[in-house]
């Protein structure tokens, strides 16, 4: 049932709630819920209660009490996935279970290389007690908020930038609270196994994958490999000048990432380092929906940016990374200017441009230091600045650089100076990423049916190629729009499931989706769909789980209802 927040069985759940959690752990005001519901997505869902646990003890006396009330628990672990939903259920009435309070990092193994940590264990958390207690072991980041959960990305397949970059391929030992309140440790051992966090398969059937992109659990704790630090490590950048070398381009990248000479690739088109960059000049598009391919290439070349620009790292002893070098120049110097930054030039860069940003914009020691500074780089102070936000990410160091430029770009207000909260701030963001084989034929098939969708839609292609594997790559499509444009909002909703429906049709799945998506993720795989309901009403019969998320139901879609199904 959906509840009304001022009725009385809506005033006895919270109480039943506040039992278990406390009451200030408890939120139920239609403000308090407003507010945390809010996100990036054109798309507004309302719950009636959220739940903010601490322990697993705490998970499964909620779990409990959904079985006996009939509830739905929609879970996340800090609500951060900007773009996909935050901390929004795909549907009304689902009871929020939000994890950001079960935030121990129970262990860190420097022997081994592991941490175990719950899932409310946020990107910068865990790099700060590395720093601090294990200097010599890496975390992999994304370049999205350093307040996003490390284990909540990882569930939902994440990737980051160094050769860690598989988050969810890097998750070991899982432990996971089931819709019948019995706690589950997967791999199959005796109880404290020795390799719980260190060999993944155990005996018998694999079954971590059952409790990623799903709704058949709630994973309370994981274990998650970390990387030995390199005794050296060299950031680099490739300028790609030529559009049309694009797929020639990614086989390079493919063959250098399959012989491990590089970590993951992230390659940024034009549109998307401008949107890095600047605010969007609504003053140049004037009255059309849209910029058009010339002004952007117009504001491209003014600005200095190429085509596709890619940003990776190479990782070893200062013999192979020497080696490593000659490898990628030779192999990519003729598509664009590789540069490579060795430690020390990553330093010494950051230093200058804190230093330059120390004084008056009007001062001359600022002109002549920044004249001195691209005249040694080759590149402009904004180039340089860009470059140096995205130098730690090689180094799993969670950063605000691009959440900090480009989730502000459609937005009116602008960029605030002193703080970045871009739900609060009204920010419009939509992404869309399709898996691909990297391949030249695929890469330019792929890239050239949604940059045609997108102009068929009069919002502007922006993207990035991101590596999933030596073997895959995503094609992620940022959609910024202006949230308070409801004729730009219909037109991004009516672009994201034209994209969608046409690259079904041409073989590509979903990388990972948004609440938006998910009641058709899984509609061209009946077979696959209904293992997937088998399995969900083995495990959680009462559909206690987030109904629906990620296409899994209780019941097969043909029949009228849901079993479980929220009656107003």
């Amino acid at each position: 049932m959906i509840l009304e927040n001022s009725s009385d069985s809506h005033k006895e759940l919270v109480q039943k709630f506040s039992a278990i959690v406390g009451g200030e752990n408890v939120a139920s005001t239609l403000k308090e819920l407003e507010q945390i519901t809010a996100g990036l997505i054109p798309e507004r869902n309302h719950s009636p209660i959220a739940v903010y646990p601490k322990t697993k003890e705490e998970i499964i006396k909620i779990v409990h009490l959904a079985n006996e009330q009939n509830l739905h628990l929609w879970t996340v672990g800090r609500g951060n996935n900007w773009g996909y939903g935050s901390r929004m259920a795909n549907s009304p009435g689902n009871i929020l279970v939000i994890l950001e309070r079960m935030n121990r990092i129970h262990h860190v193994d420097e022997e081994l290389a592991y941490a175990v940590i719950e899932p409310g264990v946020s990107q910068e958390q865990l790099y700060n007690y590395l720093q601090e207690h294990h200097p010599k072991l890496w975390m992999d980041c994304t370049d999205s908020t350093p307040l996003g959960s490390v284990l909540g990305n990882a569930l939902e397949r994440g990737v980051g930038y160094t050769p860690y970059g598989d988050h969810f391929g890097c998750l070991c030992g899982l432990e996971v609270v089931l819709a019948s309140g019995e706690v589950l440790e997967t791999g199959g051992g005796p109880q404290s196994c020795a390799t719980f966090h260190t060999y993944r398969w155990g005996v018998g059937p694999v079954v971590d994958g059952l409790f990623s992109q799903s709704n058949l659990g709630i994973v309370t704790k994981g274990g998650i490999f970390l990387m030995p630090a390199p005794s050296h490590h060299n950031f680099f950048v490739c300028e790609l000048y030529n559009q049309e070398s694009l797929g020639e381009f990614i086989s390079e990248l493919r063959n250098l990432m399959l012989s491990g000479t590089i970590g993951n690739i992230h390659c940024l088109n034009d549109n998307l380092v401008l949107a890095s960059r600047m605010p969007y000049p609504y003053d140049l598009r004037g009255e059309a929906k849209r910029l058009s391919d010339e002004q952007l290439k117009e504001l491209s070349v003014k600005e200095g940016v190429a085509p596709w620009t890619l940003v990776c790292g190479t990782y070893g002893s200062s013999l192979e990374v020497f080696f490593r070098r000659r490898v990628v120049k030779k192999a990519l110097k003729r598509f664009g200017r590789v540069q490579f930054f060795s430690e020390t030039a990553q330093s010494l860069l950051c230093r200058l441009v804190l230093r330059i940003d120390s004084y008056d914009p009007k001062s001359i020691m600022r002109k002549i230091l920044t004249q001195t500074l691209e005249k040694f780089s080759g590149h402009s102070l904004k180039v340089i600045r860009g470059l140096t936000g995205c130098f730690g990410y090689q180094k799993g160091i969670p950063g605000k650089y691009l959440v900090s430029t480009a989730v502000y770009y459609k937005n009116r207000k602008g960029k605030p100076e002193d703080r970045l909260t871009p739900i609060k701030d009204g920010c419009g963001l939509l992404w869309l990423a399709i898996a691909f084989p990297s391949t030249t034929q695929h890469i330019d098939l792929l890239r050239q049916m949604c940059k045609d969708k997108f102009d068929d839609y009069q919002v502007e292609f922006i993207a990035a190629l991101v590596s999933l594997n030596p073997r895959s790559m995503i094609l992620a499509m940022p959609i910024y729009y202006d949230k308070t444009d409801k004729e730009e909002v219909g037109r991004v909703k009516a672009l994201y499931d034209e994209v969608i429906s046409s690259s079904r049709k041409m073989g590509y799945l979903q990388y990972r989706t948004s609440v938006l998506g998910m009641k058709t993720v899984l509609e061209n795989s009946p077979v696959f769909s209904n293992l997937c309901r088998e399995i969900k009403m083995s495990l959680d019969p009462n559909a206690v789980f987030a109904p629906g998320k990620y296409g899994i139901e209780t019941r097969d879609k043909t029949q009228d209802e849901m079993t479980n199904c929220h009656e107003k």
